[in-house]
This record gives C-alpha cells, sequence and structure tokens, in this order.
C-alpha cells in the first residue's frame, strides 16, 4: 500500500497523509479513552494526541518512504536497462520480440493486420571506416529519435542489431505502412549530420511485411522477420534509400 501511495502522489505528499491519518487516528483514541474513564480530552491531551504522533508518523514516514523511493527508483531503472538499447534509448530486441509477439497474437484474436519494417542504414560499413564509429554511433542515435519521434505511441521502435532497426505497426494496412516508412525515410535523407564542419547524408532503406488475417493462416513471427528481411534485401539492391514491401503469403508456411 505505502508503494502503491508513494508511486501515485510522491515522497512528500505521501508523508503527509500518514502524519494527518496518525493525527485523526490519535484524536479519536484519545478521545474516546477520555470519555470512557468519564474525563474530557482538554486542551493539553488534545495538543499532545496531535503533536505526538504528527512527529512520530513524519519521521518514520521519512525514513520508510525514502528507503522505498530509492527502492521503487533502483527498480524502474532496471527494468529500463533490461528492455531499451543502450545506445539509441530505443527498444532491445528481446523486449521488443515479447512486444512483437504479443502484438501478433492479438491481431490474430481480434482480426486485424499487423506491419513489421526493417530498416538498415545505407553503407553504414562505409561510415564506420571513412569518419568513425562515433560518426556511426551518432547515426543510429538520429535515426532512432527520428522515427521514435515521428510514430505513434502503440507503434514500438527497437534497435534489433548492428545498424539494424525495427518498427511494429498494429492494426495497419500495407498502404498505410509504406505511408509510414516513406515520410520517415524523406525525413532521414533531408537530415544531415555534421563531420568537420561538413554535412553528411545518411540515408536507410527498408523492408515490410504484411500479416493479414484474411488471407492467410496464423502466421508465426519469425515468418513475418524473415519476409521483412527479404524485402529490405530486395530495397537494398536498387542502390539503397528505398523501401520496398511483400504482402502475405496466399497460404502460411508449412
Amino acid at each position: 500500500m505505502l508503494r502503491h501511495l508513494l508511486r501515485r502522489y510522491g515522497l512528500w505528499p505521501t508523508i503527509l497523509m500518514l502524519s494527518v491519518t496518525a493525527v485523526v487516528i490519535s484524536v479519536a483514541l484519545t478521545t474516546l479513552i477520555a470519555h470512557l474513564f468519564g474525563g474530557g480530552l482538554g486542551a493539553i491531551g488534545l495538543f499532545i494526541a496531535i503533536l505526538v504522533p504528527a512527529i512520530i508518523a513524519s519521521l518514520f514516514g521519512l525514513f520508510e518512504l525514502r528507503l522505498l523511493d530509492q527502492l521503487q527508483k533502483a527498480e524502474d531503472q532496471l527494468r529500463l536497462l533490461s528492455t531499451t538499447d543502450d545506445l539509441t534509448q530505443a527498444h532491445n530486441r528481446r523486449h521488443f520480440l515479447d512486444l512483437a509477439e504479443h502484438e501478433l497474437a492479438r491481431a490474430r484474436r481480434h482480426g486485424e493486420t499487423l506491419a513489421l519494417v526493417l530498416l538498415d542504414l545505407d553503407r553504414f560499413k562505409h561510415i564506420n571506416d571513412t569518419y568513425g564509429h562515433l560518426v556511426g554511433d551518432e547515426a543510429l542515435r538520429r535515426l532512432s529519435t527520428l522515427c521514435r519521434a515521428g510514430l505513434r505511441a502503440s507503434d514500438p521502435f527497437a534497435r534489433y542489431g548492428g545498424d539494424e532497426s525495427t518498427i511494429l505497426l498494429p492494426a495497419t494496412r500495407l498502404p498505410q505502412a509504406q505511408e509510414i516508412v516513406e515520410r520517415l525515410r524523406h525525413k532521414r535523407a533531408d537530415t544531415t549530420l555534421s563531420i568537420r564542419g561538413r554535412p553528411l547524408r545518411v540515408t536507410f532503406s527498408a523492408g515490410i511485411a504484411l500479416y493479414d488475417p484474411n488471407t492467410a493462416a496464423a502466421q508465426s513471427l519469425d515468418s513475418l522477420l524473415q519476409r521483412a528481411d527479404e524485402a529490405l534485401y530486395a530495397a537494398k539492391n536498387t542502390g539503397g534509400n528505398h523501401s520496398q514491401a511483400t504482402a502475405q503469403p496466399a497460404h502460411a508456411p508449412t
């Protein structure tokens, strides 16, 4: 209960609520006892009934709730580290796959479409070899920032591995997915990195795979990833800075 109050209201409001509660209970009990023994509470009795629990509750609450607050922050940080890529601050691969499995199951259950996108920075090895890994890291961070800012809160974005990233678009049809990816691609192409005072244009290619319950039986996440990867490979073979889509096969793979 204390952790719930602490998470919802913060440290000092929770201490204040505990102190007020302790005072109310103290005054009520003191008044009841005084009446049972046939006496009045009196000003001094009322003062003591208010002061003592207020001091004790405040000191106890400050000590106890600070410990709980530190514990909660440590748990939140640990949870963040376990689900977030350190370089880009996007979801990491493991957490993304968990989210994708959940969304795919929901899409099957509700008969909804779902699009999965794989992104790959063009000529990333050349960027690292020519300008250094710090520049390559900055290119990955910029891509992550751009994509996360341009997507819905319900569209998970993750660093999938190396220079490859991935997006999940729940309840999205193929034309919508293509429009979203193209908007991000053009925005990325219009943004440059400044290297030693000189602009560096960094682009990406994308492969899009669609799950459509109306054209196929249940399909695995691995199959979606494989088809998105094949579409990405085809997009990169055009010379880069391109997106390629693949529709759902007529029959689920056996």
